[in-house]
């Protein structure tokens, strides 16, 4: 599913007026969620998963053509852990409709 129909998708389940309406709400939520794990590092929705900050270190890389080795900057990502209450709610509708 691609944002667009998420959104429409979204707009439909929630009896919103518009897609506006539903770009708004979605993007609160993110920005939430952002900001908090700006604070926290880690926001637990309990028994349906946890969004934390994980720092990757570098890493060395090295292009076959060229023969010289990289090295990646340090960056900090964000990782869901999937809980058991969304697990087993996935695999109980049988997951994808494609």
């Amino acid at each position: 599913m691609r944002e667009g129909e998420f959104k429409k998708f979204y707009k439909r389940e929630n009896n919103l007026n518009s897609l506006k309406e539903a770009e708004k709400k979605i993007d609160l939520f993110w920005s939430a969620l952002v900001e908090t794990l700006k604070q926290n590092k880690k926001v637990v929705f309990r028994n349906y998963g946890r969004f934390e900050i994980k720092e990757v270190k570098s890493r060395k890389i090295k292009i076959p053509n060229i023969k010289e080795i990289y090295y990646t900057k340090p960056k900090k990502v964000m990782v869901f852990k999937c809980g058991n209450r969304l697990r087993e709610r996935i695999n109980k509708e049988g997951g994808s409709n494609e």
